[in-house]
């Protein structure tokens, strides 16, 4: 602390303060004075006798300006708290930037408190803090070589025996999973028991020689134990750092490199490698390479194989190929050779060679041009005899030559081929594909030309009857002679087609007025109903016919025919044999239709499908033996239907296999609820449409009824299953039988199967339609037909259902010729679950 007055240039302590190193400074308010040693100015490059004077604001313009802010903010500190230290940079005289570190306080103050006089000293730290920051950069290259050694899966090691010091990186250890205090390899013995045993011999041969002294670098390749167990590739470096007198290494410094997945990559490419060289060898493929510089061609073995050169004689020379060049392909290829080397294109040629055996054989190559690693211009290809496939060609052109002799006679071929498939093999009328293309062209004409056209869409009666009597043949005849009739009856305006099974089609270009369109299809009909005999049989049948008309010329194709089908649909209602005209009530029938099966779809949602039952009576004691489930849908408004009112439009819709699945899943319940009520029904008879029966997955949806109480009995209708020969069928048949389930034919008599289908089926039951049985009381013949029907079941085992019995006098018939049970409206009608409870047998 200097006294009162005191002023370093006046005094003994100026020339002290002048060799100071560091630089001096001070100010003071009272004499508004300040003073700088020589030092200071020397620290940055300052002339004193330029810069003696110099102001604040010229000293705050050298400092840097990233650390002014600095600089004003401990200023602001020296006044409040008397003292400061600050660092910061400056700009030396000669440009470059130092560092000074600048200390001050504050060693008088007046009365107010503001300081009258400051003190300090600029230091030169330049070189330490380029010390600093090289150590920092030191750290910091340490930092990323060690996180870059870790992220890249290499491990650092260091064996420094003079110092007992063994240190492995995280590096080291995350490469063979061990946790982070894992203390590395603590010996030789310790390594060892960590490496593959086929490897212990390479590794302790390398780790003997660094021990002699006989390597200082080494690098060798082992497996090591993974901690999960399995093994990973490692390939190891070390530097040998020092040794002892005795030439012993003292201290070991190397990395170690998880290679598993290069070398997974190299046995696949060893892999490939083999593949790619046995598909070589076995497609006798020829690999060649070509040294555009240095004008050599390297072969492989097929190459010369090809070529018919002996191994002996194999050489490396460009003459090769053009000497085995057939004379009349040598100057066209030599020539397309040349521009490929000199255009450096990739070319494919056919050429013919004379190979050293003096065969001639065909070849095809094909070269690639690029550049190798070591820039050199190369081609690369492959050569492969297409000799056979010459002969082939040559063989083909000959077969041509035979083909263009055949060309009339297939041309008549294709002109039959096309009237066949435009034409009805049966009758020579026009198909429906050429119908349709006919149509097609034919709205454009009526369209243009104000044309009404019309549609008659017929339909043959009795068909099926005079098929399943007469047999197949003479409904082929029938259908010849209907097409006749209509060929007859045709106009040059109309086409006539066979559009189905026996359906019909005229359709006119220019049709006339309702009366007289009307009048025509009148007298079609009736020129149908005239007897046709056919060997010596007399057929009798007729047409059914639906018109409609397009009076204005808006009516697409598709349309009119719809509507005629609509048409023909309610001269079949009418009693057959009529015609009607497509009128708008019509429409509105078949939108009806489209509303029921519209309701019927929400039906199925809501469950408005409900089960009755209608009891089975012993034909002998009239006990009851079992029940009939059958469907009525409870309407929301049009009350209770039976399936006559629904069943035709559930089988367009394809829901007939859900409505029988709904009776099942019901009679079964039902079946349980009668049990807990102590009655009981001894078989359940459910039918089972045709969807149903083929349907792959049945035998899975059925297969818990194994474990039911309840007897099942499934109905088939005779005329769609008892002669179908489907797998699923089959298959679905077999599993109903191990289930327990019977099974039986309904309707039998009405349908078309044959004895040898019923003996293939050997069904359980045979239920008698009702047609067969309701006029058996008037009619011996029936009741002979009966009977033969009862005889048949009973002679194959098979018992008779009879259905359709309405009187006693049906009971008493059915009994005495043989029927074992009875089901109809004068035993009991069909009644819902409470009312048949009542009248079912006690457990």
């Amino acid at each position: 602390m200097q006294p009162n007055g005191y002023r370093p240039e006046s005094c003994f302590w100026s020339e002290v303060i002048n060799n100071l190193p560091d630089g001096f400074w001070s100010y003071d308010r009272s004499l508004k004075e300040s003073f700088r040693s020589d030092a200071w100015f020397a620290l940055r490059g300052l002339d004193k006798s330029e810069h003696l004077h110099t102001s604040r604001a010229a000293q705050l313009a050298r400092i840097h300006p990233n650390d002014l802010s600095n600089v004003l903010q401990a200023t602001r500190k020296l006044m409040l708290d008397g003292a400061c230290d600050v660092q910061f940079r400056e700009q030396h005289a000669d440009g470059h930037w130092i560092f000074i570190r600048s200390q001050a306080r504050v060693t008088e103050r007046d009365e107010n408190g503001k300081p009258i006089r400051i003190i300090g000293t600029d230091s030169d730290v330049s070189q330490l803090e380029q010390t600093q920051s090289s150590l920092e950069e030191l750290n910091k290259l340490k930092f990323r070589w060690l996180h870059s050694m870790d992220s890249e899966m290499h491990g650092m090691w260091d064996i420094d025996n003079a110092a007992n010091i063994r240190y492995f990186s995280k590096g080291w250890r995350l490469i063979r999973g061990l946790p982070a205090d894992h203390p590395g390899v603590t010996s030789s013995s310790d390594l060892l028991n960590r490496v593959h045993t086929l490897d212990h011999a390479a590794l302790m041969k390398s780790m003997d020689a660094v021990e002699r002294g006989e390597l200082d670098q080494f690098f060798y390749e082992y497996r090591d134990k993974h901690a999960d167990g399995h093994w990973i590739w490692i390939l190891s470096r070390g530097q040998v750092v020092s040794r002892n007198p005795d030439g012993k290494p003292t201290r070991i410094i190397g990395t170690d490199t998880d290679i598993t997945h290069l070398k997974q990559l190299g046995n696949q490419y060893d892999d490939v490698s083999k593949r790619l060289e046995l598909a070589i060898r076995t497609s006798g493929f020829g690999v060649w390479e070509f040294n555009i510089d240095t004008q050599t061609v390297t072969w492989d073995r097929q190459m010369y194989a090809m070529y018919g050169i002996p191994d002996g004689d194999q050489q490396k020379s460009r003459t090769i190929w053009e000497d085995s060049l057939h004379p009349d392909d040598y100057d066209e290829i030599v020539e397309a050779s040349a521009i490929s080397m000199r255009d450096r294109v990739d070319f494919d040629l056919s050429y013919r060679i004379i190979r050293g055996d003096g065969v001639m054989r065909h070849l095809r190559s094909t070269g690639h041009y690029f550049t190798d690693a070591q820039g050199v211009d190369k081609l690369i290809g492959i050569n492969w005899d297409t000799t056979r496939e010459h002969e082939q060609a040559e063989a083909l052109r000959e077969a041509n030559e035979k083909a263009v002799e055949q060309n009339a006679a297939l041309e008549a071929a294709r002109a039959e081929m096309e009237y066949q498939s435009n034409h009805d093999a049966l009758t020579d009328l026009p198909n429906r594909r050429m119908l349709e293309r006919y149509l097609k062209n034919a709205r454009d004409r009526r369209v243009e030309n104000k044309m009404r056209s019309a549609v008659l869409h017929i339909d043959l009666d009795r068909f099926k009857q005079i098929n399943d009597t007469l047999g197949h043949a003479a409904g082929d005849a029938v259908l010849r002679h209907v097409a006749d009739i209509l060929r007859s009856a045709a106009t040059p305006n109309c086409i006539v087609a066979r559009v189905g099974g026996d359906e019909f089609a005229v359709f006119l270009d220019h049709a006339p007025h309702n009366a007289l369109l009307g009048y025509w299809a009148r007298s079609i009909i009736q020129e149908s109903k005239r007897p046709f005999m056919y060997e010596g049989h007399e057929c009798r049948f007729g047409l059914s016919i639906g018109i409609a008309t397009d009076d204005h010329l808006l009516m697409d194709d598709t349309a009119l025919f719809s509507n005629a089908d609509l048409a023909l649909y309610r001269a079949k209602e009418d009693g057959r044999g009529q015609l009607h005209f497509y009128t708008a009530d019509l429409k509105t029938a078949a939108l009806a239709r489209r509303q029921c099966a519209d309701d019927m779809l929400i039906a199925l949602d809501e469950g408005q499908f409900q089960c009755v039952y209608q009891p089975q009576y012993d034909c002998k004691t009239l006990e009851i033996v079992g029940a009939e489930a059958l469907v009525r849908w409870d309407h929301p408004t049009r009350g209770r239907l039976t399936p006559d009112a629904f069943l035709d439009v559930a089988e367009d819709l394809d829901i007939v296999a859900k409505i029988d699945q709904i009776v099942f899943e019901q009679a079964l319940k039902d079946s349980t609820r009668w049990r807990a009520a102590g009655k009981y029904v001894p078989q359940i008879s459910v039918n089972v449409s045709a969807k149903r029966l083929l349907d792959p997955m049945l035998a899975m949806r059925i297969s818990h009824l194994a474990d039911e109480e309840q007897n099942f009995a499934f109905e088939l209708l005779e005329s769609v299953f008892l002669d179908d020969a489907d797998d699923n069928l089959a298959t679905n048949l077999d599993c109903i039988r191990k289930l327990g389930i019977a099974i039986e034919v309904d309707d039998f008599g009405t349908g078309h199967a044959s004895m040898v289908g019923l003996l293939n089926l050997r069904p359980d039951r045979l239920k008698i339609d009702r047609q067969l049985v309701m006029p058996l009381v008037r009619s011996q013949q029936q009741r002979r037909l009966v009977a033969s029907i009862i005889e048949i079941g009973h002679v194959l085992g098979i018992s008779v259902v009879a259905e359709g019995v309405e009187t006693q006098e049906h009971v008493n018939v059915l009994a005495s010729l043989g029927c074992d049970f009875l089901q109809g409206y004068g035993l009991a009608r069909p009644m819902g679950v409470d009312d048949i409870q009542e009248l079912l047998p006690n457990l």
